[in-house]
C-alpha cells in the first residue's frame, strides 16, 4: 500500500534478510539494467539476482535481496517521516522509470 518493506525489530546478532522480486514490463524488458545508487542508512545491503524472462519475453523478473547484516549497530528506522525510515534508491535504464524508491521500516536492537 505504501511501497514499503516492513522488517520490524531485528536483533543485531542475527541481522535480517528478505527476498523480493521486481517485475519489468514494457518495451524490451530483457534489456533492463538495475543498480543501487543509494541506501539509507549505509548498513542496508541490496543485491540483485539473475534476470528471468517470462511470458514469452513480455515480462522479466529480477530477484532483489535486502539485508541488514548481523552485527549492525542499534538504530531505529521505524518512523514515517523523511530521515526516520530506511530507503533504497534503484537506478534503471528505463526512460519512464529512471529511479525506483523502496522504503524500509526496521529497528536494530543491541543485546
Amino acid at each position: 500500500e505504501r511501497g514499503m518493506l516492513m522488517l520490524g525489530s531485528v536483533k543485531s546478532r542475527d541481522g535480517a534478510r528478505r527476498e523480493l522480486t521486481l517485475f519489468v514490463r514494457g518495451d524490451n524488458p530483457e534489456a533492463i539494467e538495475l543498480s543501487v545508487s543509494k541506501t539509507t542508512p549505509d548498513e542496508l545491503k541490496v543485491t540483485f539476482g539473475d534476470k528471468k524472462i517470462i511470458k514469452a519475453g513480455q515480462v522479466v523478473s529480477v530477484p532483489l535481496t535486502v539485508e541488514i547484516p548481523a552485527g549492525s549497530p542499534a538504530m531505529n528506522r521505524l518512523g514515517y517521516e523523511p530521515g526516520k525510515i530506511g530507503e533504497v534508491l534503484i537506478e534503471t535504464n528505463r526512460p519512464k522509470s529512471k529511479q525506483v524508491r523502496l522504503l524500509v521500516r526496521f529497528a536494530v536492537e543491541k543485546e
